[in-house]
């Protein structure tokens, strides 16, 4: 855990030990959920996409991390990014007249960080967003929401200047109930039933279509499935998982939160 009083020492020191250059697998964040105390829920996402786990301070940015991760073109998800070099945010900050953030109880210049940095891929090259993650209330409390879009502000600025999008997501602007229903079906990703199974994702697809029924829970949908190709439920719930995320089966994940006992709906 990290000091939460740090001095101008233990800052440098925490700057020269991060690489934002590493990606993938060999990435780290710049904060972990165990630096920071966080009001909302914290969360830890096991990507497949990555190969790691990612580090979230709110359920708000888990679901976004999701979003993202289910997007094809997304190649890499780095979380918690640091905006270095720390004189940069610092100067971009005087220029607005805004002060530049501290870290509480101190007067050490706070290193700021981006919430997600995804990189996606494209015929060129990769592209790459900022994404900043926030409920939509502390934009608009009358105490801090002031300070908030400042920061966000110094933010915006940063990424600018490397000529890279920068994109606010709140929770009325996430499609979120479409969110919850990835991370729902999200641990059959890296869940190794799946693959220890001999049943194809295009097999089990097909048996779980045939077997569907308008108004059969999604739990009978499962055991259903599961007793027509001799296997284990939990299997069949991994499988399910994973056919849901690389769209070899297509369900309506708008309409409604799905749990075990949901109706669900084929597209």
């Amino acid at each position: 855990m990290k000091n939460r009083r740090p001095s101008i020492a233990v800052v440098k020191e925490w700057i020269s030990s991060w690489d934002g250059e590493l990606t993938g697998q060999s990435y780290k964040p710049f904060l972990f959920v165990r630096d920071v105390p966080s009001e909302g829920k914290s969360a830890m996402f096991e990507s497949a996409t990555t190969g790691r786990v990612h580090h979230y301070f709110s359920a708000l940015e888990d679901e976004t991390h999701a979003l993202c991760e289910h997007d094809p073109d997304t190649g890499d998800i780095r979380e918690q990014f640091a905006l270095l070099p720390h004189i940069a945010t610092q100067q971009i900050a005087s220029r607005i007249g805004v002060k530049h953030p501290i870290y509480p109880g101190t007067t050490t210049s706070a290193v700021l960080t981006t919430d997600i940095l995804l990189s996606k891929k494209r015929k060129d090259g990769v592209e790459h967003f900022a994404i900043s993650v926030k409920p939509e209330k502390e934009l608009y409390d009358p105490k801090t929401g002031v300070r908030t879009l400042q920061k966000l502000l110094i933010e915006r600025l940063y990424w600018s200047l490397k000529s890279i999008e920068w994109i606010l997501v709140t929770d009325k602007t996430l499609p979120r109930t479409r969110a919850k229903n990835l991370l729902f079906f999200a641990p059959a990703r890296t869940n190794e039933l799946a693959d220890n199974t001999l049943i194809s994702l295009a097999e089990f697809a097909a048996t779980f279509r045939n077997e569907w029924a308008d108004k059969t829970m999604l739990i009978s949908l499962v055991q259903n499935v599961a007793l027509k190709l001799n296997i284990d439920v939990k299997a069949a719930q991994a499988l399910l998982g994973r056919c849901v995320w690389d769209r070899s089966l297509l369900i309506s994940l708008d309409d409604e939160i799905i749990s075990h006992e949901s109706y669900i709906k084929l597209i």
